[in-house]
Order: structure tokens, then sequence, then C-alpha cells
């Protein structure tokens, strides 16, 4: 219930606008698991239909075509090539903001996630309920963001033009 009543607010202040508002990203170089977290966003977002899904093979095809819209990244830790938490590391360098949710199915990295602020690490197989909870909690906050951030721009702009008057 809590998502729709985001949702809802997210509609009143105007931030659908465009077709996609929310952005997420699967960096897993396992096919099976990026399939199974996709279906879980589809079947998280239901009749909610702004949202994209973008897929990356490794952490290096991340880094290399990282987005400036993403807003969450489900990042699997242990990958060929670089590892999840490295890949982390250098996002925080130029990303602040992505709500990183880290997928994998040992805990020895556990403490490193909150060098790099991660919002959650679920390990893996991952269940339906466990995934619903943690997305839904970190899609609120990501609204909230929004919402945030669009009547920061808003109060900017009026004082911006009181100032130049």
């Amino acid at each position: 219930m809590g998502l729709y009543k985001y949702v809802v607010w997210w509609r009143e202040w105007g931030i659908f606008m465009n077709d996609k508002n929310i952005f997420i990203g699967v960096c897993e170089d396992n096919s099976l698991h990026i399939n199974l977290v996709k279906g879980y966003i589809d079947d998280f977002f239901n009749e909610f239909h702004n949202y994209e899904v973008l897929e990356f093979v490794s952490g290096e095809d991340l880094l290399s075509n990282y987005p400036n819209n993403i807003d969450l990244l489900f990042l699997d830790i242990q990958m060929n090539g670089l590892n999840g938490m490295d890949v982390a590391r250098r996002i925080r360098e130029f990303d602040n903001n992505v709500e990183i949710i880290f997928t994998t199915s040992v805990l020895d990295y556990v403490c490193e996630g909150y060098e790099v602020n991660a919002y959650r690490y679920m390990l893996k197989p991952i269940e339906y309920n466990i995934f619903k909870n943690n997305m839904g909690k970190c899609i609120e906050n990501i609204i909230k963001k929004k919402i945030v951030l669009r009547q920061y721009d808003k109060e900017k702009s009026a004082y911006m033009s009181l100032i130049e008057k």
C-alpha cells in the first residue's frame, strides 16, 4: 500500500513527465539471475509502467555504459572481472544518488557494503517476499527524493526570479 501512496503524490507533484520515471539497472553475469530479478521487478510494479530496466553483463559493461539517470542498481558481487564491490566503489566516485542493492550468495562483503552506502544486501536465492519488501522501501525513498528535488527546483526558480527583478 505504501508504494501506491507515493505514486499518487508523485503524480500530483507532476513528476510523471516522461513515459519512464524510474530507471533500474541489473548488473549480473548470470542470465538466469538477470531474468529472475527482471521478473520480480515486473511483478512488483504490476500496473505501474513508469520504469525501465537496463541490463549489464559485467562490472566493466556497467561502468562503460553507465546511464545518467539510474535510480536503483541491483549489483551482483561475485562476477568475472571486476567484482561488484569494486564496481560500487568506482560508481560512488561519480554517483552518490543511485541506490545500490547487492545480490550475492555469500555474506563475506556485508560490512564492505556500508562503505559504499549500499541500500540493502540480498542473499541468493532471492525470495520474492524479501525482494518485494526491500524494493518497496527503496522505491518509496527514490520517490521521496524525486519529490523533494522537484520542490527544491520550483522554489529555487521562484527565488531566482525574485532576485533578477
